[in-house]
């Protein structure tokens, strides 16, 4: 068997990270990928993780062969084994988003093992980068509809529209997406909790060293940045107002006498959509931003694209756009109740189409 590093320069590295070894996996789909002609491949890992086990996923030519919980510490894993000896593709990814309240939930890839060697694996075409709550994070896409409460097993790449998405355009894909948090509040009010607070970070939602450090833009440029956020800032509205523990200051996202967003919630809303596009913007000078929308709720469609409306007027930036997404279907619902495989396949479709024409392509 023949041993070699996730730093190989022939091995793709996929998701936030710091190149080092052990290599750390911090995000949904995050992960390597790799071809080979060896006829069994094997892994070892190291997984910290505490609020339960930590998933990974691998696949063989785009079909999963494996995907299981690892154990803490280190592990040795068989990807496969028993294959004829031709020249595959290999990818493997972590299964779960980062967890706050885990603060030590790192996947490490140590090495790789195969009986034969190593090509170097050509990148995709384009890169696209997603950005958003649960449902980018793969929440509810392992396990039926009846699974309520199943922790990090519920969370996949498998089925994720954002994969889904990227290789339809033939893309590379990175996620930031995390649980319960929105464009400017968390689903409980908490106003610390938005996703673009930690953007400029490898993983800045856990206080890993590595994760902590300031993601080099500039080595990874994405032709296009999907946001996917507004759904937890729909659920804040019919939950309790949150007291900072350390303030006192009180947050609250309320309705109106009409039953729409009060003018307070609005300002604070728009104000943080606004903020989300000109640091996009900054960071990512190339790219077409889409915000996509819609897949739980529609409320806050007219104040985004009114935003993004005038966002665009005032900074002359015709590349940016809106993406209504298909409703779900209750039928199609997956755990937690969160969308399912058709209601990623169908907003995967309509992105696809969208950002053909974005990126005309």
């Amino acid at each position: 068997m023949n041993t070699f590093s996730p730093l190989d320069e022939r091995i793709l590295i996929h998701g936030r990270t710091v190149k080092k070894e052990p290599l750390p996996l911090f995000w949904t789909a995050s992960g390597i990928e790799l071809e080979t002609d060896a006829s069994e491949l094997w892994i070892e890992v190291e997984s910290t993780g505490y609020t339960g086990l930590l998933w990974l996923r691998a696949e063989l030519d785009g079909a999963t062969v494996l995907r299981q919980a690892v154990s803490h510490g280190v592990s040795r894993i068989c990807v496969y084994a028993g294959a004829p000896r031709q020249r595959r593709r290999v990818q493997i990814f972590r299964e779960q988003q980062p967890f706050p309240r885990d603060p030590d939930c790192v996947l490490y890839i140590r090495s790789i093992e195969c009986d034969r060697e190593l090509f170097p694996a050509p990148p995709r075409k384009r890169k696209i980068e997603f950005v958003g709550d649960s449902v980018t994070a793969g929440e509810g896409l392992c396990g039926p509809a009846s699974l309520l409460s199943g922790g990090p097993i519920v969370y996949s790449s498998q089925n994720n529209y954002a994969l889904l998405t990227g290789r339809a355009l033939d893309a590379d894909v990175d996620l930031i997406a995390l649980s319960g948090w929105g464009a400017a509040v968390s689903w409980d009010n908490n106003p610390r909790n938005f996703t673009m607070r930690i953007y400029r970070q490898v993983c800045g939602a856990i206080p890993d060293p590595d994760g902590q450090k300031l993601w080099d833009f500039d080595a990874r440029r994405p032709d296009a940045v999907v946001f996917h956020l507004g759904n937890n800032d729909f659920f804040a509205l019919d939950s309790p107002p949150y007291r900072d523990p350390e303030t006192g200051a009180v947050t609250k996202f309320r309705l109106g006498e009409d039953g729409l967003p009060d003018e307070r919630t609005l300002l604070i809303f728009t104000g943080c959509v606004r903020g989300t596009l000109r640091l996009a913007r900054y960071l990512n000078p190339g790219a077409h931003i889409v915000w996509a929308y819609g897949m739980l709720n529609s409320l806050w469609r007219p104040y985004i694209e009114e935003t993004i409306s005038r966002y665009a007027a005032e900074r002359h930036d015709g590349n940016v756009s809106y993406l209504p997404l298909p409703p779900v279907r209750p039928e199609n619902a997956g755990s937690n109740g969160h969308p399912g495989p058709l209601d990623h396949r169908a907003a995967a479709e309509a992105l696809t189409e969208h950002l053909r024409r974005a990126l005309k392509i």
